[in-house]
């Protein structure tokens, strides 16, 4: 029997901008769906596609 998919948080900047944002990200799937599903993340700051970068923190823990 093969797990349920299910989303979990992933936590983004954008390179260009420099805006930071939390986004889900999709779990026990098939990899060429995660990777497919996170190469459409756009920045919703500035549309930037190219340059969104994975964080480390989330947002409540990297601000303080």
């Amino acid at each position: 029997m093969t797990p349920k998919p299910y989303f979990r948080e992933i936590w983004l900047a954008c390179r260009q901008c420099g805006h930071k944002w939390d986004d889900w990200q999709p779990c026990d799937v098939l990899i060429e769906r995660w990777v497919a599903y996170v190469r459409a993340f756009r920045c919703p700051n500035c549309s930037a596609d190219d340059g969104v970068l994975i964080r480390s923190k989330p947002l409540t823990e990297a601000s303080e």
